[in-house]
């Protein structure tokens, strides 16, 4: 009894609540937490939209596409796949290649816009293609959209520029 006594108590000065108000603060904290959540994921996308505004000032034209591929200062991969989806909106035919370095490892996110990969443009295999010429990892996903990393942050600015070349290369024909 009196190790679950001090238990109770424990947690009682955890929640900063009364061992009879327990459950109903635990709700609450619960509730505010997954506000929080929320909040957070909104001032993600509305960064995400503004980064997307600039990058899409900055593009390059590619044959008859637009093309972005840039590295971004993002804190979470879910910034960077935001940034992509954010960008790609803003194309009416291109492709995006963003990097990132998250937690010390390199992040790559590549977006294709619906008429080009139906062009025979491949996210995935595009992507996979410049991560593995530099032996900095691999890629995953589908034709409209991959993810890829690896280890080796130093080798960023090179993928993206193979990953460009990679392009220019498929547009030529």
């Amino acid at each position: 009894m009196q190790g679950l006594r001090a238990r109770l108590d424990a947690t009682g000065r955890a929640l900063e609540a009364q061992p009879d108000n327990l459950a109903p603060r635990a709700s609450q904290l619960v509730r505010l937490a997954r506000e929080q959540e929320r909040r957070i994921e909104e001032l993600t996308q509305r960064l995400a939209e503004r980064e997307a505004e600039m990058l899409v000032r900055t593009a390059d034209a590619v044959d008859s596409m637009v093309v972005v591929a840039d590295q971004i200062a993002a804190d979470s991969a879910a910034f960077l796949e935001a940034t992509t989806d954010a960008v790609r909106s803003r194309l009416d035919r291109g492709i995006v290649v963003l990097a990132s370095v998250v937690d010390q490892n390199p992040q790559f996110r590549m977006a294709v816009t619906k008429n080009l990969t139906s062009e025979g443009y491949d996210a995935k295999q595009l992507l996979n293609d410049a991560l593995r010429t530099h032996g900095a990892g691999g890629a995953g996903g589908q034709a409209w959209f991959a993810r890829g990393g690896g280890r080796d942050a130093s080798k960023v600015p090179d993928v993206l520029h193979t990953a460009v070349d990679l392009i220019r290369q498929r547009a030529e024909g």
